[in-house]
C-alpha cells in the first residue's frame, strides 16, 4: 500500500509530496519525496512522448551523401556516410519542472532497393568501405536512410530508464549510376 502526503517547501508554490510504502504484514516507511508541477505526476510515459516529441531539436540532422557524387558506374562500389557521428550524444532539458537528461546513440538502416543494410557504423569516403554497395543497373536510384537512436534517460540523477518507443530519421539520397563504356584504343597504330 502507497499513501501520498502533501507538504510544502518546494521552490515556486510547487507541492512537495512525501510517498510511503507499507509491505504487506510490514511497517510503513517513508520511500520518496517528489515535487509536483501544477499539481500534476509526471509519468515516464508522458517524458517519453515529450523526448520524441522534440529529439530532433538536439541531435544532428540528417545529412547522408554517397561517393563519387558524380560520375557513378554500374557494378563499382558507391561509398555512403550518414554525416553522423557514430558516438552517442547527450543533452538536457526541462520536463515538467525537472531536469531531464538525455543520452541517444545512433543506428542506421541503409535501403540500397537490392539489398538493406543494418550498421551502426556512420560510414565516409574512401578508403572507408563501412557502407557501400554497386548498382547493377544503370538509372537514377533512391537510397533510404533510416537513423535509428538507441535513447535513454534520467530524471534529476535517478537511475536511466530506456525509451521504448523509435527515435527516427528519415531521408532519400537520390543518385544517378550511368553505364560504363569500354573504347578500345591502340596509340600509334592505323588499327587495332
Amino acid at each position: 500500500m502507497i499513501i501520498v502526503t502533501q507538504q510544502r517547501g518546494c521552490p515556486g508554490l510547487i507541492d512537495h509530496v512525501r510517498v510511503w510504502f507499507r509491505p504487506e504484514g510490514g511497517n510503513w516507511r517513508e520511500v520518496d519525496r517528489i515535487c509536483l508541477t501544477h499539481e500534476e505526476v509526471s509519468t515516464v510515459t508522458g517524458i517519453e512522448r515529450a523526448i520524441a516529441e522534440h529529439f530532433t531539436r538536439y541531435v544532428p540532422e540528417q545529412a547522408a551523401r554517397c561517393w563519387p557524387a558524380h560520375g557513378a558506374v554500374t557494378r563499382l562500389p558507391l561509398l555512403c556516410e550518414s554525416g553522423k557521428p557514430a558516438t552517442f550524444v547527450h543533452w538536457r532539458v526541462p520536463i515538467s519542472g525537472f531536469t531531464v537528461a538525455i543520452k541517444a546513440t545512433p543506428s542506421w538502416r541503409w535501403d540500397f532497393l537490392e539489398r538493406v543494410l543494418y550498421t551502426s557504423q556512420s560510414g565516409g569516403p574512401y578508403p572507408n568501405k563501412a557502407i557501400s554497395h554497386a548498382f547493377p543497373t544503370a538509372g537514377r536510384k533512391n537510397i533510404e536512410v533510416t537513423t535509428r537512436w538507441a535513447a535513454e534517460f534520467t530524471v534529476d540523477g535517478l537511475e536511466p530508464v530506456a525509451i521504448e518507443r523509435d527515435l527516427l530519421q528519415r531521408s532519400t539520397l537520390g543518385v544517378t549510376i550511368g553505364q560504363a563504356k569500354a573504347r578500345l584504343r591502340c596509340p600509334g597504330a592505323d588499327r587495332c
